[in-house]
């Protein structure tokens, strides 16, 4: 009987020490598994400390910080230069407020991989809520937010320094902040899962490259995401609605990017490209009632537009001031102005839908374009062109079908520019022109005499 009871009690120590790695607890919480010590901050155990930091200068590498919300908020700058797991016990109700308003809230200043989770973190006494120096962080689970009445604060939920790469944000809510993630110089990051709510930017980035960004819900502020510089990277399922300006804006000199299976709606402009910007493409979005649609710069050449759906925007549903890019098997219909807009050189329309707006495809003043095989159901074709570029042969209609044909070919109509006389009021500063339209006629020698069968997009 002795020895039956003193296995019994064996098994219970063994099971005593597997649940709880340290000494200082409150019994009456419950905790993840993880290696290394633990180590508690506010509740009732006796061994718990205070202050978060003196926590942090009492670890060691792969220790974890287990931060209880009784003594929230924790007004302190906090510096992170261990390789920890600080967990906070509910995102709801463990709250952080930075001390000195020119400090971060939370620095992770020399180690690499470390995680923090389970926080709201509030910038309204510090500027910025982390900023990360290292690489291999990861930052999930968190509430970031400023409760200033306006989010046009100077205020920023986390930075990733030129000194940090590879980090991942996962899961965390930014509200009513300036910004709500800014990378600078950084690359390879992940940004995943994320809710931004109320930010005047939601991810603002410079000079970067390799990023994913994916899966992100943003409304509500002026640029969705800000990218300039910013190359090689993917933009992929994220849903971006209610921005004053731009849902995603790849800026100057950005290249080689994919931004893919994007719903935007409500911009003044859903998707932007910027000046000398060549070959991203642009595939599988959905952008729908927004001011404009795509937009592709001055100088910008040899990007893709393919199988997106671009409907019901207010002005154009594609704007085309580059030259080389193309457009192909997407769906553009019931915009109010123009479907594609064409100011730019030798691009490419091949195989739209192209249904619905109030002028198909609009050439202004622009050139060499090839416009084949394209449905043009209840719009046409229209074009306009200064005096001294209004021959019809350097733009080429081809091949398209037209429900509105009555022969063996087409005339698509257009007018011819001719400026008599321009004068400037300089006290106004602006300049006034007068001018003439007479009619000219572009071709399609050789229209379809049944539509194309163009696959759904997305």
């Amino acid at each position: 009987m002795k020895r039956k009871w003193l296995a019994i009690e064996i098994i219970v120590l063994l099971l005593g020490t597997c649940i709880i790695p340290a000494t200082a607890q409150n019994t009456e919480k419950t905790y993840p598994a993880s290696k290394g010590t633990w180590l508690y901050v506010g509740g009732s155990g006796p061994g718990n400390y205070t202050r978060i930091q003196n926590a942090i200068a009492n670890s060691s590498d792969g220790d974890t910080i287990y931060v209880f919300d009784e003594s929230s908020p924790y007004i302190e700058n906090i510096k992170v230069y261990n390789e920890i797991h600080l967990i906070g016990e509910d995102k709801n109700s463990t709250e952080l407020k930075g001390f000195n308003p020119n400090d971060e809230v939370i620095a992770i200043t020399t180690a690499g991989f470390v995680t923090i989770s389970g926080f709201t973190i509030t910038t309204e006494t510090s500027n910025i809520g982390i900023q990360i120096y290292t690489s291999y962080n990861t930052i999930s689970g968190n509430i970031f937010k400023d409760n200033s009445s306006t989010f046009e604060t100077s205020e920023i939920g986390i930075v990733l320094l030129s000194s940090s790469r590879s980090c991942m944000i996962n899961k965390n809510i930014f509200q009513n902040t300036s910004k709500g993630i800014r990378m600078e110089g950084s690359s390879f990051n992940t940004i995943r899962n994320n809710s931004f709510d109320k930010n005047c930017f939601g991810i603002i980035s410079f000079y970067g490259r390799e990023h994913t960004i994916d899966n992100n819900t943003m409304k509500n502020g002026s640029w969705g995401m800000l990218l300039s510089c910013f190359n090689a990277s993917s933009i992929i399922d994220n849903i971006i609605t209610s921005y004053e300006n731009y849902g995603i804006e790849i800026g100057t000199r950005c290249s080689n990017n994919r931004i893919l299976r994007n719903t935007i709606s409500l911009c003044r402009e859903g998707i932007r490209i910027g000046s000398l910007s060549d070959g991203n493409k642009i595939q599988n979005n959905s952008l729908q009632q927004n001011l404009r649609g795509i937009v592709i710069s001055l100088s910008s050449n040899y990007n893709l537009i393919e199988k997106n759906e671009i409907i019901e925007n207010r002005d154009y549903g594609i704007r085309i001031l580059g030259s080389y890019n193309k457009v192909q098997l997407n769906v553009i219909k019931d915009n109010e102005e123009s479907g594609i807009l064409i100011q730019g050189q030798n691009n490419d329309i091949y195989h739209n839908l192209i249904e619905n707006n109030s002028k198909g495809v609009y050439l202004q003043g622009s050139n060499y374009n090839r416009i084949t095989c394209n449905n043009f159901i209840r719009n046409e074709g229209f074009f306009i062109y200064s005096f001294k570029n209004h021959w019809s042969i350097k733009n080429v209609w081809d091949n398209n079908y037209w429900e509105t044909l009555n022969g063996n070919f087409k005339f698509i109509v257009g007018r011819l520019k001719i400026v008599l006389y321009t004068w400037t009021n300089w006290l106004e500063k602006q300049t006034y022109e007068i001018a003439v339209y007479p009619l000219r006629f572009n071709v399609d020698w050789h229209p379809a005499q049944e539509p194309y069968d163009i696959p759904e997009v997305r």
